[in-house]
């Protein structure tokens, strides 16, 4: 690996983990958790000294992150926003590049919180009454989906309260690495080698590239919860971590979890099983 290969997989990894966010951990762990990196990767002159502090500062801009804008952009926003309105057609299609315009338009602004969170909100009704669904037969409702939308607005994960190893085995090229047990949610993370395949499939539902069900007939709800290609092997093979976070918790009955990827299951135990 030359080191801009192990610079970019440093940067890629770094992205996902400030990207996560606390995902639930005490701020207190998630900063010293990423200090330990950006040192390790400093020690190791992966970065230099101005890189790794620019990564410190984009830390401590996420946790301050309380809602308020960060930007002074508010005129400036409110005029491109109603510029993208105003040169669209009276109706268009969804998928039109009109209106992909638009949403490129405000998907920029939302994390770059120019504008206030209600403000924000009430662009993107305004935007919804001037685009049309694409033409043709609506497809059928996917209720799963709809479920998972619902639980995960509600959602909260709470404490991590233990984090349960995965099988040493690997099927379909992925490897489960650990499940994270939370209050209110599970966080399995995963390992994925391939030559075929630079990612890992996806699911029924989208986002999500594993199924979860446990002895107790639980049902899961999961999205991705971010991934990152690390490196490619000597041998052309595809390398990725990443995680899949599942709602509601494992209850506390349930002894055993299944895991399935690609038609392939491995099995996570809980508990000992009772006597």
């Amino acid at each position: 690996m030359t080191p801009s290969d192990r610079y970019l997989a440093a940067v890629r990894f770094l992205g996902m983990l400030w990207t996560q966010g606390t995902s639930g951990m005490d701020p207190a762990d998630f900063v010293r958790t990423f200090e330990y990196y950006l040192d390790a990767f400093a020690e190791l002159e992966v970065m230099g000294t101005d890189e790794t502090e620019l990564w410190r500062h984009r830390m401590r801009v996420a946790l301050s992150d309380d809602g308020r804008p960060l930007f002074e952009w508010a005129a400036p926003v409110r005029e491109r926003l109603e510029r993208a309105v105003r040169e669209l057609p009276v109706r268009v299609e969804a998928m039109d590049d009109e209106a992909q315009r638009l949403f490129a338009v405000l998907g920029a602004v939302q994390p770059l919180r120019a504008l206030p969170e209600d403000k924000t909100h009430a662009w993107a009704l305004r935007q919804s009454t001037r685009i049309a669904p694409p033409s043709g037969s609506r497809p059928p409702v996917d209720e799963r989906r709809q479920r998972m939308t619902l639980a995960w607005a509600n959602a909260v994960p709470g404490k991590l309260l233990r984090v349960v190893p995965g099988p040493p085995e690997r099927r379909a090229g992925l490897r489960v690495a650990s499940v994270q047990l939370y209050e209110g949610a599970a966080s399995v993370r995963w390992h994925f080698v391939s030559k075929d395949e630079s990612w890992p499939k996806t699911a029924s539902y989208p986002s999500c590239h594993l199924e979860l069900a446990d002895d107790r007939g639980t049902e899961y709800l999961g999205k991705g919860g971010g991934g990152s290609r690390m490196a490619t092997t000597p041998a052309g093979e595809a390398v990725v971590i990443g995680q899949d976070d599942f709602v509601p918790a494992p209850p506390g009955l349930a002894r055993s979890l299944t895991i399935g990827y690609a038609g392939q299951e491995v099995s996570v135990e809980l508990r000992p099983a009772q006597r």
